[in-house]
């Protein structure tokens, strides 16, 4: 397992972010600008939580397809037991699987918000786990400097 970290301005109101988090059409138009398919998505109260499912198939990158295969079944849930923090589950299956979890956070911060994420990123791959852990890390704070992105854009 390989440690994640993410902190990053958002020039939204920490209640604007979280509005877009838990918006299945923010997720359409995110999977869009990215040039991905479409996501099913969903936001129901389970317990006093807002959970937030997604799930679709991506296509995996051409330098990861001998390891992945051609395409990933990819889902996320988010349990928000409050509006400015969350715990994430990202499961991605393939040839192999692997998974981020974590605990995401948005708070007030002078340009509007602070979202950050604290996790770990577990690549289930018999020898190359930790080679592979190690090239995908890289990518996961890319992937929530991109999200945080797409929320200050978003006119949702």
């Amino acid at each position: 397992m390989k440690k994640v970290d993410y902190s990053g301005e958002v020039a939204r109101t920490p209640d604007d972010v979280y509005a877009a988090l838990t918006s299945p059409e923010f997720w359409r138009s995110y999977a869009e600008a990215n040039k991905l398919p479409a996501p099913q998505v969903e936001t129901v109260d389970e317990g006093g939580a807002t959970v937030t499912r997604s799930s679709m198939t991506v296509p995996v990158p051409s330098q990861a397809r001998a390891l992945a295969g051609d395409s990933a079944a990819v889902s996320t849930t988010t349990r928000w037991a409050s509006r400015s923090a969350g715990d994430v589950r990202v499961d991605v299956v393939a040839k192999h699987k692997a998974d981020v979890t974590g605990t995401v956070r948005i708070e007030p911060a002078p340009a509007g918000s602070r979202l950050s994420f604290a996790g770990e990123l577990n690549v289930r791959v018999a020898f190359l786990g930790g080679v592979a852990e190690g090239q995908a890390v890289k990518y996961v704070p890319q992937a929530f400097a991109d999200l945080a992105r797409r929320l200050a854009a978003w006119q949702g």
